[in-house]
């Protein structure tokens, strides 16, 4: 199951073996009352929820608002900020590359892009503050494509939170958590590798995307930008107050930054068509992708 928390409006994509027939009436009714209630009771203004096999959707459903200041409902076609959704799309993206022999998968970051040669590796914070490094091993695509980079995100690791307070950088040019692949770290690795896919392809990121990526797959709701007349679909985000929801209306004009680790906008049915895909190792239909 593929979940994105977009801070409390929801897009939820299961997937299940092609060999589960359908959902039954009951079952069906089932999931209906618990998302409704997650949206009654005010944990989450609205949500999409999709269920798929690898040749049929078998549930699908839209509850609450898009919009809640417009009393707009939320559809099954609203298109969602799907934030680290955006990951697994930029490291298909790569291994089409790796596919076109323009990548291998062990080659070091630092051919492609040259200011991460020579990383620096995280020891401590001596008395004074300041940082202690030595020098890590080189840094590979294959590390970024599998989390074992030694690059997090300061929201999720009181450590470089520390040392991006201490510096005013950010992480990608702070040094490494941990030697490159020798454990796994949740974090902004897939960033660079959109940088990878950049400079490997001759391409900006959302250009690229837009072509081998997405569209064999017809994945014409998903993207960095939208036409204006998407934005009417666009969900609005969320944050929580003192236990309250309280909406952020969305800019107008609305231009979203191509980032490999975040930015797409999406709905369940496109991406529903992407992990379609990859139940069907590399094809959709006719089209194959990898």
């Amino acid at each position: 199951m593929t979940t994105s928390s977009l801070i409390a409006a929801t897009l939820l994509v299961a997937l299940l073996p092609s060999e589960t027939p359908t959902l039954s009436e009951n079952r069906r009714d089932a999931i209906d009352a618990f998302l409704e209630e997650s949206v009654d009771s005010g944990k989450v203004p609205g949500l999409v929820a999709l269920v798929i096999s690898d040749d049929k959707v078998l549930y699908s459903g839209a509850f609450g608002k898009q919009n809640v200041k417009e009393d707009i409902d939320m559809r099954e076609n609203s298109i969602f900020r799907i934030a680290s959704m955006t990951k697994p799309i930029t490291s298909v993206a790569v291994m089409q590359l790796v596919e076109q022999g323009k990548i291998e998968l062990d080659d070091p970051v630092s051919k492609y892009l040259p200011d991460l040669a020579k990383p620096q590796l995280f020891e401590s914070f001596d008395e004074s503050g300041e940082l202690v490094t030595k020098p890590a091993k080189e840094l590979t695509i294959r590390h970024l494509l599998t989390h074992t980079s030694g690059y997090s995100y300061g929201f999720c690791n009181h450590t470089l939170r520390r040392m991006q307070q201490e510096t005013g950088k950010g992480a990608r040019d702070l040094p490494l958590l941990h030697e490159p692949g020798t454990r796994w770290t949740y974090g902004m690795g897939t960033r660079i590798l959109g940088e990878v896919v950049e400079v490997a392809s001759d391409e900006k990121l959302d250009e690229y995307m837009d072509g081998p990526v997405l569209a064999p797959l017809g994945m014409t709701d998903t993207g960095f930008t939208g036409p204006d007349d998407k934005l009417e679909r666009l969900v609005t985000l969320h944050h929580r107050s003192d236990g309250t929801l309280v909406e952020k209306p969305n800019p107008e004009p609305d231009q979203q930054a191509a980032h490999g680790d975040g930015g797409l906008r999406s709905t369940a049915k496109d991406y529903g068509k992407f992990l379609k895909m990859l139940l069907g190792k590399g094809r959709l239909g006719k089209n194959k992708v990898l």
